[in-house]
């Protein structure tokens, strides 16, 4: 006796229909609340929010080009220290020539005395160069003008 109205078959039950469609919604929202909570992001595909989704995107592009920018500004802060140091070296050796020079204008002092003065002069200036030669950062040479124009 099945007659169209038979409320004990499934596909033509309205009831049955209605529970199974509330059902597969439930599913559908859970899993995207599992997915929210999973991943911590309230926006997590386009269909979400397509506007949020695209703002977010940009976003992290900009995230991306500052996080470079800040790498950026961290070398040319190594570059800066290491240049400061060999200035600051370069600076001690010409105090130090500067006052052996002013040493070597007393008249007091004999040609062999100022001789030795000369050498001890010349020795600072040989390593101002060779300081100037070995400040370098990633083969750049910072102090001796090799470092060209790119």
């Amino acid at each position: 006796m099945a007659s169209f109205g038979d409320l004990n078959r499934v596909n033509t039950n309205i009831q049955s229909l209605d529970s199974q469609l509330s059902l597969n919604k439930i599913n559908r929202d859970m899993a995207d609340n599992q997915l929210k909570m999973s991943t911590g992001l309230r926006i997590n595909r386009a269909e979400d929010d397509a506007a949020g989704y695209s703002i977010g995107t940009k976003l992290k592009s900009r995230i991306g080009g500052l996080n470079q920018a800040l790498q950026n500004v961290g070398d040319a802060k190594s570059v800066l220290d290491i240049a400061e140091s060999s200035f600051s070296t370069i600076m001690d050796n010409l105090v130090e020539m500067k006052g052996l020079a002013t040493q070597a204008a007393n008249d007091t002092l004999g040609d062999t005395e100022r001789g030795y003065i000369a050498d001890q002069i010349k020795a600072l200036g040989d390593d101002i160069n060779e300081v100037a030669n070995q400040t370098v950062y990633q083969d750049y040479e910072l102090l001796n003008g090799a470092g060209g124009n790119n």
